[in-house]
């Protein structure tokens, strides 16, 4: 009865985990989550079974042992579990802990069943029924006739029930090599459905587009191929026909896909095989770029920690640090991969987080679980094992298989039912004598428990806490911000160490700190948290330095300022004038100058970054440098451009000298009245550009607009030295040349006012109202006048 329990669990492990899916996911953590959850739930049962026919004395058949693969895998474990010791981030080593802790136990625990054939029979038929569904699933979805259960539009791909279509196509190797494995075995009807089977699966791993599984494919049916020749054991005839068969299948795959690629149902789809098949090396440029960056980042972390590593399940957290230092003086530029989860490379990524030891550990394991499960009499029961070489020696090269749990719950099954090949009545092996190898075995099953019992009571708390989550979005973009707030915090009150549910929770916390004297509290404690979790997302400290600057705490949100420019993916040039801007603010002329000297630095042939500074040196009333760096940005813009006079313009009237302000804009009026005497009206004054091409009138309008603006300053210098029948003429030659400015009429209407000419005042203070109502100043003015 136990051993019928076990391989119920092996059937479900096969036929449950790939169409396990959450309904109303929002990122692709939780899709992974609740197949993760599945995982150890499934491998925990399994654990409590094989416990509790222990603890029964029950043995119905002598069980097999493990061989070397268990043993290694205990030690594995053991070396993951030292992580716990020195990581920074302890729920995240916890979490990956406990999912590694179900994939060795679930091997170990397939590898030593009592019935070998019984459990591969369990197994294929859940591999079948998983892969039916799954791939008519993914098919329909290729269609556009499937529904939408799932989040991510992959346009001309499908990702069927996983989240990701590269994570469906790697999963697809191990029913296909299964169905090719007893097509070559079986026989009547068996190979017909094996061979219905086999097709269905191809085509859905087309329409995944994944070239990763394609590569994974041909690994596995190479390895088919050479395993066949010197695993198999029985005639060399069975052998070679085997070997045979699978370069054979090559082939044939490789030109059913070409011939599939050309199907119209397929192109409509926009599928092009080969095109596809042209960019499958990862040298090609654009697929490379952000991976290499990740490589990268993982072979820094290692350099910098090659024992241990950093701490099973952190690498995400820490390899930010990595990635800049690569590019310090860009930050995160390529935005692809800002925020990755993984290497996309299994084995740099276990080099980063657990050391070579770790690696080397990893590495042994495979290698004894592969050793052991490709020694077998049958081609069957080969071909999975196959699939999960070319998952592990392929597949996990270029993506992250072995972090998503349904192809790798596959592969840890196939390779330990492969392994179990005790017959029923076999003597069991002895274990007196060895108290040391029994005590270790004990020790392993008490922390595997361990991890998995932890693992149950925060994996159903993730999943709620997600559930909270995805309300909380829902209900904000009703615009039902109180209740989102709500479900923010439960969702945070389930996982305190997310930081995505934390900084959430802050930003809709701080939208409402202007009504509530505590939220603002709360909102840096949430915000502190999201921080502490993940360091290096620059919308938090973006975030906490707009809550600092409110609260007036300049010095935390100048060190928010700065952290938010650090981690920031694109162009910091924004956020940089919002630090200098506040600088300026609070006082601090010289620390803005700085920051702006870098803009500077960062861009030098480009003038604005010097006309900006220029007026950083104006605001704090060093006139003679600003005068000298407009100077500078002259040289940048080239002769004829009008930009630095207007800004040495508007320098010199900050500093009181009105008369050279007005001769700086002389040559500006002189070319630009010039330009536009030929296309002028003598009567009206206007331009005429009725004949004229649209090219060459829009270049007249901007030559207007410059020459109305000059005139415009002009007009204000002789406000300024208080001689506004001068300074009128100005104002309405700058109205009539661009009358969309309403403070060219503002001012008309102040020289007026100054002169005592009320009717012309409240007439141009009422023309500004007319068109802006909002316009402060002229019904200030209009008020004082009436």
């Amino acid at each position: 009865m136990l051993n019928r329990s076990e391989r119920f669990i092996i059937f479900l492990a096969c036929a449950a985990l790939p169409v396990l899916f959450w309904p109303a996911v929002g990122l692709d953590e939780q899709f992974y989550l609740v197949k993760q959850a599945g995982l150890i739930i499934l491998a925990a049962l399994m654990l409590g079974v094989r416990l509790a026919g222990a603890a029964a004395g029950a043995r119905n058949a002598p069980q097999p042992r493990g061989g070397a693969a268990s043993w290694a895998g205990a030690l594995v474990l053991a070396w993951f579990a030292a992580s716990l010791f020195y990581t920074p981030h302890m729920l995240s080593t916890q979490q990956s802990l406990a999912y590694f802790a179900a994939l060795i136990l679930l091997f170990h625990l397939c590898a030593t069943h009592a019935h070998g054939a019984a459990a591969r029979r369990a197994a294929a038929a859940g591999t079948a029924l998983g892969a039916v569904i799954t791939c008519a699933y993914g098919l329909l979805d290729f269609f556009d006739k499937a529904g939408a259960p799932l989040f991510i539009n992959w346009g001309s791909r499908t990702a069927s029930l996983f989240s990701d279509p590269n994570m469906f196509g790697i999963y697809l190797l191990f029913p296909l090599l299964l169905a090719l494995g007893r097509v070559a075995s079986g026989r009547g009807a068996s190979r017909a459905a094996w061979g219905g089977l086999a097709a269905l699966c191809f085509a859905a791993l087309i329409a995944s587009y994944s070239r990763s599984a394609w590569v994974a494919l041909g690994a596995a049916l190479a390895f088919f191929a050479v395993a066949s020749a010197l695993f198999l054991k029985g005639p060399v005839g069975a052998r070679i026909k085997a070997a045979g068969l699978a370069i054979g299948l090559v082939v044939a795959l490789g030109l059913a896909g070409l011939a599939a690629s050309r199907l119209p149902a397929v192109r409509a789809q926009g599928l092009e095989l080969p095109a596809r098949l042209s960019t499958i090396s990862m040298f090609h440029k654009e697929e490379a770029r952000p991976r290499v960056l990740l490589w990268r980042s993982a072979r820094g972390m290692a350099a910098a920690k090659p024992l241990q590593g950093y701490g099973l399940g952190v690498f995400w957290r820490e390899y930010a640090p990595h990635q800049l230092a690569l590019r310090p003086e860009r930050g995160f530029t390529e935005r692809v991969e800002e925020r990755s989860r993984h290497t996309y490379n299994d084995y740099l990524e276990i080099r980063a987080e657990t050391g070579y030891t770790g690696l080397a550990l990893w590495v042994l394991f495979l290698g004894a679980m592969l050793w052991r499960a490709a020694h077998t009499e049958h081609a069957a029961d080969l071909a999975p094992v196959s699939a999960a070489f070319g998952f592990f020696m392929a597949g996990a090269l270029f993506q992250y298989p072995l972090f998503s749990p349904a192809p790798a719950a596959l592969a840890m099954v196939w390779l330990g039912v492969a392994s179990a090949r005790t017959a029923p009545g076999a003597p069991a092996p002895s274990t007196s004598g060895k108290p040391l190898g029994a005590a270790v075995r004990a020790l392993c099953a008490v922390l595997g428990a361990g991890i998995v019992a932890a693992a149950l009571w925060w994996t159903p708390r993730q999943v709620v806490g997600y559930m909270y989550f995805n309300k909380a979005q829902a209900l904000e973009e009703k615009g039902r911000a109180q209740d989102a707030l709500a479900q923010y915090e439960e969702a945070a009150l389930m996982q305190p160490a997310n930081a995505a549910f934390q900084f959430r929770l802050g930003r809709a916390l701080m939208a409402q700190s202007p009504d509530d004297p505590f939220a603002a509290d709360r909102a840096e404690q949430a915000l502190r948290a999201s921080a502490r979790a993940f360091p290096y997302l620059y919308a938090t400290h973006q975030l906490l330095g707009t809550l600092y600057r409110r609260t007036g705490r300049i010095n935390q949100a100048l060190e928010q300022m700065k952290l938010a420019e650090k981690y920031y993916y694109e162009d910091v040039t924004e956020l940089k004038r919002a630090r200098i801007e506040f600088l300026m603010e609070i006082g601090r002329a010289g620390q803005a100058a700085a920051a702006q000297k870098e803009l500077v630095a960062e861009r030098p042939k480009d003038p604005e970054p010097l006309m900006e500074l220029a007026r950083v040196y104006d605001r704090s009333e060093q006139y003679d440098k600003a005068l000298r760096t407009v100077e500078q940005a002259e040289t940048l813009y080239g002769p004829g451009h009008a930009e630095p006079a207007f800004e040495a313009a508007d320098i010199l009237m900050n500093k009181g000298e009105y008369f050279d302000a007005m001769r700086r804009l002389e040559p500006v009026i002189g070319a630009a009245e010039k330009e536009l005497s030929p296309y002028t009206d003598p009567q009206t004054g206007r331009l005429a550009l009725e004949n004229v091409a649209p090219a060459r009138a829009a270049a007249l309008k901007q030559t207007s607009a410059r020459l109305a603006r000059a005139l415009f300053v002009t007009g204000r210098c002789y406000m300024a030295i208080n001689d506004p029948e001068t300074a009128l003429p100005y104002f309405h030659d700058a109205h009539r040349l661009d009358a969309s400015q309403s403070d060219y009429v503002y001012w008309g209407g102040a020289a007026c006012e100054e002169q005592g000419m009320t009717a012309c005042a409240v007439s141009a203070y009422s023309a500004i109202l007319e068109l802006y109502p909002g316009h402060r100043a002229a019904r200030q003015a209009l008020q004082r006048l009436r």
